[in-house]
């Protein structure tokens, strides 16, 4: 949807999404902030208040979607994206696998 409307928008909320994946080793971050900024970054772009107002509302939804997210987070039960790497990887082959 992003890229649909604006590429440069696109860019630039999938670099700051992949730097905020990358700073908190949390996949999550790339849906959190996305959520966040895209509906100002669209109202930048078209000064629509209407349009603020229901992008918000829509990527509220996300933001409730992923609460259970932000719980496991807080539990230490997330895993984190090098995690996931090194299991795709086949670098870490314990599940319970915990890094220093």
């Amino acid at each position: 949807m992003i890229l649909a409307t604006d590429w440069r928008s696109f860019l630039a909320l999938a670099g700051i999404a992949i730097a905020l994946m990358l700073i908190s080793d949390w996949g999550g971050a790339t849906s959190y902030s996305t959520s966040l900024l895209f509906p100002f970054f669209y109202f930048f772009k078209s000064h629509s208040y209407i349009s603020l107002v229901i992008l918000a509302l829509v990527c509220s939804c996300v933001m409730i979607k992923h609460r259970v997210n932000i719980a496991r987070l807080q539990e230490g039960k997330e895993p984190s994206v090098r995690m996931a790497v090194k299991k795709t990887l086949h670098l870490v082959e314990d599940e319970n696998y915990t890094e220093l």
